[in-house]
């Protein structure tokens, strides 16, 4: 088996020397798409290339991609497709601007990301643009600039166990969420039975279902039953983070239909049943429908957040780093059901911890077999590895005021590229060991990628493994 596609990123990057903006980027994008490509036409060169922006206004691109065939199984899509590798790849572009200037890492994010009335590079203005709230929130929740401060101490006086802080904004661009079926039944006791599209994967798309057939039909959420998927509802897949809400709006609009049909009462015993296609154009109800004639771009809104991590490497211990602390805010709009979503938010944001750091294959050189198909070799994260310390927070009174199902905004894959700022967190802890061995190379920017095993952490550090001796007593 394959796994995600491996992406490769040769730059030049224009920075202004007085400032710190970015002012241009100009780069080639490699993606291995193993010995087939399973997503067809969408599996390009430049998918990822479009999403490389991440959560920065750079004025000036100038990108180009390509799908390479290897020897290796057909790599594909996963959580967060295109948009995680891609914020991987800019946050590399700003840490090598940081090691090449004298601007640090977090000013550089701060002065550079998107802010209302920036544009895209979708050609689409920022008009609700929530990243800088999003960024001061966490920064003010984890007590950043205290954070920082204990981390400059305790490396000064560890020479071989060295903390990193880093701070990542996010931004993940929704699609379209139509076309979903949804049929609502009312049976002559009074109960209400919803049928919609979405597979429950346990992201909690049933509750989220009856959470608003029951606000929409103005009934008691215990009369609400949600029936199991079915092809003789629709054949449509679940993903892509729309499937919730947009099953969610088209209940809510067979919901209005059935009430239209009970002259907007649901206090007599009737049997009746309204199906919505998803297919109609519904301005401002049905996410992706907008009657803003902005809505003709392929990006419907922006899901924003951001990400404070705090990690410890013992270099000589050569094991995982430890995350003490995470701190991600994300902007949910009006969240749907905060406990679901919180939870969603905490599984995207470990899945990504996975793939930017335990998750490591390996291949045959000659045949390209995968050397890392058992446990013992591949390793997802376990209870070890997830933060000590893990506050999720949703940026308060910021409703989606454009194309959201009761103003909410989607959950699931937008927290997997928070991981990223675990990433950067141990480039600054195991940079600090290395300014520590050999003050002439400490720069990890494009030295220390994805993912960040024990091994590669191991070789990062340059450690003179040679003047270490071992000793051992009984006593």
């Amino acid at each position: 088996l394959g796994s995600r596609r491996p992406h490769r990123f040769d730059f030049r990057v224009a920075v202004s020397k007085k400032s710190g903006r970015l002012q241009a980027l100009t780069g080639t994008v490699y993606a291995d798409q193993g010995c087939a490509s399973d997503f067809g036409a969408l599996a390009t060169g430049l998918d990822v290339a479009l999403c490389l922006d991440g959560p920065y206004n750079i004025l000036n691109w100038y990108l180009e991609g390509y799908c390479c065939k290897t020897n290796k199984p057909s790599n594909t899509y996963c959580r967060g497709p295109v948009f995680l590798p891609g914020h991987v790849l800019i946050e590399a572009v700003i840490e090598a601007v940081a090691t090449k200037t004298k601007f640090s890492a977090q000013y550089l994010r701060e002065l550079n990301m998107y802010r209302v009335g920036d544009t895209g590079l979708d050609g689409k203005q920022m008009t609700d643009c929530t990243l800088p709230d999003c960024l001061h929130a966490a920064k003010r929740h984890a007590k950043f600039q205290e954070l920082a401060h204990d981390v400059e101490r305790f490396n000064k006086e560890n020479l071989y166990v060295k903390r990193g802080l880093a701070l990542a904004p996010i931004k993940y661009a929704m699609s379209a969420a139509t076309g979903y079926t949804a049929r609502v039944t009312m049976h002559p006791d009074g109960s209400v039975l919803v049928e919609h599209s979405g597979s429950e994967l346990g992201q909690g798309i049933n509750v989220k279902q009856a959470q608003v057939a029951a606000q929409t039909l103005g009934c008691d959420l215990s009369v609400i039953s949600v029936a199991p998927v079915s092809s003789r509802i629709s054949t449509l897949p679940t993903g892509g983070s729309t499937t919730s809400e947009g099953n969610a709006a088209s209940v809510r609009l067979a919901c209005e239909k059935l009430k239209a049909l009970s002259k907007d009462t649901i206090t007599v015993p009737i049997s009746a049943s309204a199906t919505y296609t998803g297919d109609q154009v519904e301005p401002d109800i049905l996410p992706g429908s907008s009657s803003d004639s902005s809505s003709s771009y392929p990006v419907q809104y922006e899901c924003f957040g951001a990400a404070i991590a705090l990690v410890e490497y013992d270099a000589l211990a050569a094991g995982p780093p430890s995350i003490l602390k995470t701190v991600l805010v994300t902007d949910q709009g009006t969240s749907l059901n905060p406990n679901i979503d919180a939870g969603q938010a905490q599984g995207a944001f470990v899945m990504g911890l996975g793939y930017l750091t335990s998750e490591t294959y390996s291949f045959d050189p000659k045949t390209g077999v995968n050397q890392s198909s058992g446990t013992w070799e591949y390793k997802v994260p376990s209870t070890f590895d997830i933060p000590l310390d893990f506050d999720i927070i949703f940026l308060a009174n910021h409703p989606n005021s454009k194309e959201g199902i009761y103003s909410s905004k989607a959950v699931g894959e937008p927290a997997t590229l928070a991981a990223t700022s675990v990433l950067s967190a141990i480039r600054h802890a195991v940079n600090a060991v290395r300014e520590d061995e050999n003050k002439e190379e400490s720069s990890l920017a494009v030295l220390l990628a994805g993912p960040a095993s024990p091994t590669a952490l191991s070789q990062a550090t340059k450690l003179d493994w040679t003047k270490f001796s071992y000793h051992h007593s009984l006593s």
